[in-house]
């Protein structure tokens, strides 16, 4: 666990069951709002779970690779907006990113850097002034029976914004 940690060139290797390798929970400081942590040129190797964890915050990773996890290569928690820069993962349980259910009650944005996404619980957009944006470039994959969802009450739904380019589009399919 960590607040405020940064790697650079750095290798982490046999995490044990119940925590990913490369586990960090960035938790809000009232003084100075979301802790940033910084994990560069980084290789997660033969994590007995996740190889990444990230509970909450805005880490930054940049060149990160995961392999031979026995779970999803990373695990994002409902409050986490990552910033992921070439991120890969080979040979894991699944190459892809887990996000779980969450309820959003504040804008959100989703920018998974690409990188495939398993949503993996339903998610649910509450509030008239509440948005969930997705950038261009990303691949959202849905379970079949998960939903990204407003609240039923006509007042208060929130917004889903998911505008891809010609370039880089936004796909949405099922796992």
């Amino acid at each position: 666990h960590c607040r405020d940690c940064d790697a650079d060139h750095a290798v982490f290797r046999r995490g044990v069951i119940g925590q990913g390798s490369f586990f960090f929970s960035v938790r809000l400081v009232p003084t100075s709002g979301f802790s940033h942590s910084t994990f560069a040129n980084v290789a997660v190797v033969d994590s007995a779970d996740y190889g990444v964890e990230i509970q909450t915050g805005s880490p930054t990773l940049t060149a990160v690779d995961v392999i031979n996890s026995t779970d999803a290569a990373i695990s994002q928690g409902p409050a986490a907006e990552p910033d992921y820069r070439s991120v890969s993962a080979s040979g894991n349980a699944g190459d892809h990113i887990e996000v779980a259910s969450a309820t959003y009650s504040q804008d959100h944005t989703w920018d998974f850097g690409g990188f495939p996404a398993h949503i993996v619980g339903n998610i649910r957009v509450n509030g008239a002034e509440t948005t969930l944006q997705v950038r261009p470039g990303n691949i959202i994959k849905l379970g079949t029976t998960i939903a990204i969802e407003s609240s039923t009450g006509a007042s208060d739904r929130g917004s889903l914004i998911a505008v891809g380019t010609a370039t880089e589009p936004i796909v949405c399919t099922s796992i």
